[in-house]
């Protein structure tokens, strides 16, 4: 994708907001953030690979170089508790 893979932008619900990968196979290739959530990603089990631009702080095609391009990004909790 150009911009974030996978995003949940809920930041007032607590309950919302959420990333949860159960199983199977994901696979992300993104400009930015693979996983942007605005609470929480939970990882319980599956195979995820996350492919994104050059870590923090990488130029973009359109000279933006304040966008971040991490693996996994929450507001409050990563957790992973099974998969590879």
């Amino acid at each position: 994708s150009s911009g974030d893979g996978i995003k949940a932008t809920n930041e007032t619900d607590v309950d919302a907001g959420k990333v949860i990968v159960n199983g199977g196979t994901v696979v992300i290739k993104s400009f930015t953030d693979a996983i942007d959530a605005a609470q929480s990603i939970e990882i319980k089990g599956g195979e995820v690979n996350l492919f994104t631009n050059q870590g923090s702080k990488a130029p973009r095609p359109d000279g933006n170089t304040t966008s971040s391009s991490k693996g996994l990004k929450a507001k409050n909790t990563i957790m992973i508790t099974n998969g590879i």
